[in-house]
């Protein structure tokens, strides 16, 4: 008897402690929210429970229910480029958010020419870096960079967290995001997001959804995606954990920088990129 209660316990506490309100990782203290627009504020909670999203800059108060599978979504409104801010979200528990800048928000994606960080990789050194990474004191200028992975599924949650750029987070930051979030910083005057999301050596169907692929190219073998066979260059497996977990949040645009890995059949990346991109 004793050992049964003990298994119920676990359970209980299990169930309890999932049920609890959690954000996905790109929405936290310093993140920079796009300016000017409707933004989506999502996460997981107690299925029924009620939950409110206060935002300092307007003190509205948004509220929604959490449907029966856990999870929330709303839409909130920003103000012109500023901060820093701060958002609360209660449900069960309360969440505070802290330091949000609002501004532009840009995607750095693609290869290993976006991945390359600024410090460089060994016997690549970027010309000028340990300048440009000792001058890297900029609070107007946040950085989001989604840890490598590869899924079969589609996933509502990846690995990161928001950094203000400083000689340490940039230095290990992708050096073409970085460059051109600072020159935008410069032009605009306004708070820059960047969030950097990249695998080198990866073909553009490796950043397309699976349906999307089965729908439009019939060449690329699915298949594979039930086996353990499965590598970063295969159909559909970033785009499941490196770009989906990121679709709810709002941004200005995405710069891309990759090619090199569909170079050997450029006629049906003529195609499949533009499919991409509508796909995102």
């Amino acid at each position: 008897m004793k050992s049964i209660f003990v298994f119920i316990f676990v359970v209980v506490s299990f169930l309890s402690y999932s049920a609890e309100l959690k954000l996905p990782s790109v929405v936290g203290s310093h993140m920079v929210l796009q300016q000017k627009t409707k933004v989506a504020v999502w996460g997981w909670a107690k299925p029924g429970a009620n939950v409110s999203v206060k935002t300092s800059w307007d003190k509205k108060v948004n509220k929604t229910a959490v449907n029966s599978d856990g999870k929330w979504k709303l839409s909130i409104v920003t103000p012109v480029a500023g901060g820093p801010y701060e958002i609360t979200i209660k449900a069960d528990t309360t969440i505070r958010l802290e330091d949000i800048l609002i501004g532009e928000v840009w995607i750095c994606s693609g290869q290993s020419n976006m991945q390359m960080p600024i410090n460089g990789i060994p016997s690549q050194p970027v010309n000028g870096s340990n300048d440009v990474i000792a001058h890297a004191h900029n609070n107007n200028i946040r950085l989001f960079t989604v840890k490598r992975d590869l899924k079969i599924k589609p996933q509502d949650n990846c690995a990161g967290i928001w950094k203000v750029a400083s000689p340490r987070s940039v230095a290990n930051f992708s050096a073409v995001g970085y460059f051109f979030g600072q020159y935008l910083e410069e032009v605009l005057r306004v708070p820059i997001g960047l969030i950097s999301t990249n695998w080198g050596g990866t073909p553009a169907e490796s950043w397309t959804d699976e349906a999307t692929l089965q729908r439009e190219f019939k060449e690329f073998d699915l298949s594979i995606l039930n086996t353990d066979k499965v590598t970063a260059q295969s159909p559909a497996v970033l785009f499941n954990c490196m770009i989906h977990p990121l679709l709810n949040y709002t941004i200005r645009g995405v710069i891309w920088y990759q090619g090199e890995s569909n170079a050997a059949n450029p006629t049906q990346y003529e195609k499949l990129f533009p499919t991409m991109i509508n796909n995102w």
